[in-house]
């Protein structure tokens, strides 16, 4: 119950006021299902490119939950201008043009999106 106790970046369990707990010697598992994301947010990307550039996009979960790079799918709005390859985010500058990089994630049988404008110059 995360009202009664929370994890430390060092992995130590801790209850409310903040006393290691003494049971912290045995494991501790999340199931994936025990996280509800909010969101996801695009955390790098560019706002402008030039023609013949590229550059990987990356996102993560709100809250952030380490979900590999490989399930987030990406895509542009108006391939012609830059492309996006879908599992790895990398955008690639094709001709000058204005276009929307998007970013999505099915889990848990939700879906989350979040995108960025990018400009080719």
């Amino acid at each position: 119950n995360s009202q009664l106790m929370t994890m430390g970046a060092t992995g130590m369990a801790k209850d409310i006021a903040g006393r290691k707990l003494s049971s912290t010697k045995k494991k501790i598992s999340l199931m994936a299902t025990d996280v509800k994301i909010r969101s996801i947010k695009i955390t790098k990307y560019k706002k402008t490119l030039k023609t013949g550039q590229s550059y990987t996009y990356k996102a993560v979960t709100v809250p952030s939950y380490p979900i590999k790079s490989k399930y987030f799918n990406w895509s542009s709005s108006k391939s012609s201008v830059a492309s996006a390859n879908k599992s790895s985010g990398k955008v690639k500058a094709k001709k000058n043009g204005k276009t929307s990089i998007k970013c999505c994630l099915n889990y848990g049988g939700d879906k989350y999106k979040d995108s960025k404008s990018l400009t080719v110059k």
